[in-house]
């Protein structure tokens, strides 16, 4: 077992007991889709990303993703699901290739974590994500690797210009690809305790900032 593994498997549990899981997402089974994102912010997004792959937001650009969600009460969704202490963690506008490894029924190996998934632009309805409802609230033994397919049928979320899902990424998903692309904002949020304890995908800016102070 990998280091990274076992930290996970002890302060992943301990972490998400002090999580609330009430509010909206819950009684949604873990996926909840909220009002679009209006166009001219759709364009806004993408110019940030420009002729680039990928592109890091700072949290500045985070909060102001934030702002402009701010009607559909995103602070409450945060508090009423992860507890107070959340913290936004990553976020990233980027291309999807045609094919991912997240197209492999998978969890995000990090407990309980909430994505915001803004969908700039997709070229094929046949992008897409599947969802299995309800399984946020399970308690996986494993925090590696993906997982096999599962016998509940699965719920496909289209994604069109301007959706915006927000989900636990506890839930049992996948991504679902066609030759033609798609564009993404998304940005994690979880409990900042997971930013210190949990290393991988939980963190990032924190690590960043440590990093950087480090510096000589």
């Amino acid at each position: 077992m990998r280091p990274g593994e076992t930290l996970r498997k002890i302060f992943v549990p301990a972490i998400d007991r002090t999580a609330p899981l009430s509010g909206p997402i819950a009684a949604a089974g873990g996926v909840l889709r909220l009002a679009p994102l209006p166009p001219q912010r759709l364009r806004y997004y993408q110019s940030k990303l420009g002729a680039r792959q990928r592109y890091r937001m700072s949290r500045a650009e985070i909060k102001q993703l934030l702002d402009d969600l701010a009607a559909q009460n995103i602070g409450v969704l945060l508090k009423e699901y992860l507890g107070r202490y959340w913290s936004a963690d990553y976020g990233l506008i980027w291309r999807a290739p045609p094919q991912s490894s997240s197209g492999e029924w998978h969890h995000d190996n990090v407990g309980h974590r909430l994505k915001i998934f803004i969908v700039l632009e997709n070229e094929s309805e046949q992008n897409g994500t599947e969802f299995i409802p309800f399984t946020h609230r399970t308690r996986w033994t494993t925090f590696s690797g993906r997982m096999d397919a599962p016998s509940q049928r699965p719920c496909f979320e289209v994604q069109r210009p301007g959706d915006v899902l927000l989900f636990d990424t506890n839930a049992l998903h996948r991504g679902v690809y066609s030759p033609k692309g798609r564009t993404i904002l998304q940005v994690e949020f979880t409990h900042i305790l997971k930013s210190f304890l949990v290393p991988g995908q939980c963190g990032r800016y924190f690590r960043d900032r440590l990093a950087r102070s480090a510096d000589p």
